[in-house]
């Protein structure tokens, strides 16, 4: 017994790894798309946030996606986005008066908008949740509620995410073989933890420990057997050409002399490929994290002003204001 002290546990591992990275190499190496430009100056397809958030984030929607789907309801018609004046009384007396802006939110009347399911729910559930029956809310404060009961806003957004990531792709986004594949790696994963409580018992060595730990990464660590279709590589290839160029973009103070249309569409597209960083940051507190709120003391005039880049002029340009 002594003489397999050794060589089981070792034996396991070598086997193990082996199917692993078999797996990985024949099912879980993307394809290689086909050459895109390096710059794209428009959006290589006409999606909505959502169905890019899911080839962008590999089929898991962010909080990001969340705030890009609101912009787009709004840049549609379906929602308006409002500021009016507010005056704020700072210490100091009359001399520390200044006017700052608050932001509502409005359903637009008959609006021929058609929502998706992911889309109502995100209205009904968590912009007007504060707001039953009513047509206007105020987005300071759905904002702090949200933040107030974090726990239930975050879970609100889970349902959301839930919804919108059952909704239809443009086309199936991830190769069905590699997806079997990545449940195999589990599988794999899974054995070895489970040998690996016999092998400790009838010829324990400090082999055990690199075997479990293996074991452990095999787990999570098989998502990364999944791969995208052919298709959904040649799409994010070109979705990366189009960010690289609103980046460059971005850097810029005067952007292209597009139309207000197109800027605003880019705003969204900007936000889910996450290159409209002070936009999403304005909006953080749809997503109420601990951490988010700890870093919310200063969101609203920083993102609601025009500001220079183009993606606060977009957004300034979704801003109807009442002065």
């Amino acid at each position: 017994m002594s003489d397999l002290t050794w060589p089981v546990p070792a034996l396991v591992m070598v086997i193990g790894a082996g199917i692993w990275l078999w797996l990985y190499f024949r099912y879980g190496r993307e394809h290689v798309a086909e050459a895109a430009p390096e710059l794209l100056a428009e959006p290589p397809y006409d999606w909505t946030p959502v169905q890019l958030g899911l080839l962008w984030s590999y089929g898991r929607l962010q909080p990001a996606d969340m705030i890009a789907s609101f912009l787009d309801l709004v840049r549609r018609g379906a929602l308006d986005l409002m500021a009016e004046p507010t005056s704020v009384l700072h210490a100091g007396g009359l001399a520390g008066i200044t006017q700052q802006y608050e932001f509502f939110v409005e359903r637009v009347p008959r609006s021929r908008v058609g929502l998706t399911a992911a889309e109502r729910y995100l209205v009904d559930e968590i912009l007007f949740r504060y707001a039953r029956g009513e047509h206007r809310t105020s987005l300071t404060y759905l904002m702090i509620e949200g933040a107030r009961e974090h726990r239930e806003t975050c879970a609100r957004f889970d349902d959301w995410r839930e919804i919108a990531e059952g909704e239809a792709p443009p086309f199936p986004l991830e190769d069905p073989a590699s997806k079997r594949m990545s449940r195999a790696g589990m599988a794999v994963g899974l054995v070895m933890l489970i040998l690996a409580w016999p092998i400790a018992t009838l010829s324990p060595n400090a082999l055990i420990v690199p075997l479990i730990a293996l074991g452990c990464l095999m787990l999570p660590g098989s998502k990364a057997i999944r791969k995208r279709t052919q298709e959904a590589a040649v799409a994010l290839s070109r979705w990366q050409a189009f960010r690289r160029y609103l980046l460059q973009w971005s850097s810029l103070t005067d952007g292209p002399a597009h139309s207000v249309v197109l800027w605003e569409k880019y705003l969204t597209y900007g936000v889910t490929l996450g290159a409209a960083r002070r936009v999403i940051d304005g909006f953080r507190l749809l997503y109420p994290s601990m951490e988010n709120i700890a870093e919310a003391r200063e969101m609203y005039e920083s993102v609601f002003s025009p500001g220079a880049d183009p993606f606060g002029r977009a957004l300034a340009q979704l801003v109807r204001r009442h002065t």
